[in-house]
């Protein structure tokens, strides 16, 4: 009764352990890179003054189609969406949070934000409807995660530990990164 407890703490001990090296050494590893850039210091000769960006990552490919709703959120509708054979998330904006879809649109343009542990983003667009109100849509469009996200697949998935190790690494690289 005892062995597996401690067994489990040990575990648990070990992931925290390995998760915050990782983090320490990504952290150290990245900050004279993002201190470049912030200070002006790195090239971005992509983009765009003004603008944007870079809005398109992967080509000139659109959605030709949204699917279904994922969820409802307070800035818009995340949908299922298919671009080419290739499945997408379709995060749309109404009109009014128009800033809120530009101000994401910029982050996830910027050079520091492609990461293997960060969503990747594959553009974002205006979509103008071609009937009266003639409202436009804001359309924000990245990979799309087959387990839905991080609530839900808690909710549904029973996980072992090397499984959390794995989640665990994961998501302290994508926050060392980030800060």
């Amino acid at each position: 009764m005892l062995v597996p407890l401690l067994v489990g703490c040990i575990v648990i001990l070990l992931t925290l352990i390995i998760g915050l090296a990782a983090a320490w050494y990504y952290y150290h590893q990245d900050v004279q890179k993002r201190h470049r850039f912030r200070s002006g210091q790195l090239d971005n000769s992509d983009e765009d003054n003004g603008s944007l960006g870079r809005l398109v990552t992967f080509g000139d490919v659109k959605p030709t189609s949204v699917e279904k709703v994922i969820m409802r959120g307070c800035f818009g509708v995340v949908w299922r969406g298919v671009t080419g054979d290739k499945v997408v998330a379709v995060k749309v904006f109404p009109e009014k949070d128009r800033e809120s879809w530009r101000n994401e649109c910029r982050l996830y343009t910027e050079s520091y934000m492609q990461h293997p542990s960060i969503l990747s983003f594959w553009f974002g667009e205006e979509r103008r409807s071609s009937s009266p109100p003639f409202n436009s849509e804001f359309w924000l469009v990245t990979s799309f995660c087959e387990m839905g996200n991080l609530t839900q697949f808690l909710r549904h998935t029973q996980i072992l530990w090397e499984e959390l190790g794995q989640m665990t690494d994961s998501l302290l690289c994508g926050l060392a990164y980030l800060h």
